[in-house]
């Protein structure tokens, strides 16, 4: 095959539930056979004259009447009508419509995983790619009430932000606003994330985030320095990089011979793998990775950042949706609606694909037929110079089927 490469490409049929794991089965059309009250975690305007489809918005809770594969009918105040199945998570119960929070994360056991756990429910649809509002996580350790739960629960506050003056503003990441700062009287250089924390939502979001971090923490993860408030916002102190991002090092490396690309990128790969091993044992989905989210030390070495679209998976889940960049998530993320640890390994060698040949292996003319690509498993061919067990890690590792894709303890 000249153009493309077919990695593991699985039969898809027409047979609508033919992508779906053959362990589990999701029933195109259920009737709901109790009252069951779902909050609305996103905007939805309908579909314009289409009165099939009604509008709700963020916050809104609603009575589930029927449920499909990809729309859920609704009734909303006397009106009922269609909303797509990822714009709702069920409550817990009749008259649960604010969410419960878990006490900070410096009174948790972060080695253990019964700490936060998610109620199995029918996994939502592909929500493209954006992050989500708030993390879809149900809290079944002990409960903290929001209007007990402070800032200063959440910190320990070894810093304030005006110990540090500001170099500059950088990108932020999935939630909130970055900062690289000095500490004054020094030459000790951080990074800080400002993450809004106001109501009790925006309280989760940032309380996951820390904790996901913490329980990752690893000499390939970027490391948390301190958690301490400012005005309206929670603030995580990490350490600074000064390498810069693996998306700045693909450019660089395009100046480089190919021998000397395919060595750093072994090493990177190795480095990256030995990160997310900390990472998934703690049953922890990065779901996000990417170029611009590994960073590169003083020191040369890569180190894994931005957790705020990372989720922790209870033992008895099989996959959690999906969200993240499109172009670096898997197939089963377009086509089946999930992710896995192992999507974070297929990620991983779409990365270092893009840093040994400084392009992306399934890249096509547009964003959509990225997308098609992906799904399909047709990649560009690797050079002829990528050859042994280094080609064969790669492949296996960009797997259409997730089941046959190398677990990061295997690759290592």
């Amino acid at each position: 095959m000249n153009k493309y490469e077919q990695v593991g490409v699985i039969s898809r049929e027409s047979d609508q539930t033919s992508n779906l794991d053959s362990s589990v089965k999701i029933p195109l059309q259920v009737m709901a056979t109790e009252v069951e009250l779902f909050e609305v975690i996103s905007d939805y305007a309908g579909k314009g004259d289409d009165e099939q489809f009604i509008p709700v918005k963020y916050g809104d809770v609603v009575r589930v009447i029927k449920k499909e594969l990809v729309y859920y009918t609704v009734e909303k105040d006397g009106l009922i009508g269609k909303v797509p199945r990822g714009k709702l998570r069920k409550c817990e119960s009749i008259s649960a419509q604010i969410l419960p929070v878990v006490k900070p994360y410096q009174h948790l056991d972060f080695n253990s995983q019964q700490q936060i756990t998610s109620k199995q429910t029918v996994q939502p649809p592909l929500p493209k790619h954006q992050p989500s509002p708030v993390p879809q996580i149900d809290h079944q350790s002990e409960i903290t009430p929001s209007s007990q739960l402070t800032i200063q629960q959440i910190t320990s506050s070894k810093y304030k932000f005006e110990d540090f003056d500001v170099i500059k503003s950088l990108d932020g990441g999935a939630f909130g606003r970055v900062v690289h700062v000095k500490l004054k009287g020094t030459d000790k250089q951080f990074i800080i994330k400002l993450i809004q924390y106001i109501n009790l939502k925006e309280k989760q979001v940032a309380f996951e985030e820390v904790k996901q971090l913490k329980l990752a923490q690893s000499k390939n993860v970027v490391q948390l320095i301190d958690v301490f408030s400012h005005d309206t916002d929670l603030c995580i102190l990490q350490e600074y990089c000064s390498g810069g991002n693996f998306r700045d090092l693909i450019g660089t490396m395009k100046q480089w011979t190919l021998k000397q690309r395919k060595i750093k990128a072994t090493i990177y790969m190795y480095q990256i793998l030995s990160g997310l091993n900390v990472i998934h044992s703690q049953r922890i989905v990065h779901r996000d990775l990417k170029p611009e989210n590994i960073l590169i030390d003083q020191f040369g070495n890569a180190k894994i950042a931005d957790f705020g679209l990372a989720v922790m998976m209870k033992t008895s889940e099989k996959y959690i949706p999906p969200t993240g960049t499109k172009n670096y998530a898997p197939s089963e993320a377009h086509s089946l609606n999930r992710m896995t640890e192992a999507s974070d390994v297929w990620a991983l060698s779409v990365i270092i694909v893009e840093l040994i040949t400084g392009v992306h292996p399934f890249e096509g003319g547009t964003q959509e037929e990225t997308i098609a690509n992906i799904i399909k498993g047709k990649m560009k061919p690797l050079p002829e110079e990528i050859q042994g067990e280094l080609k064969d890690m790669l492949i296996s590792m960009l797997n259409v089927d997730v089941d046959r894709r190398p677990t990061v303890v295997v690759l290592l």
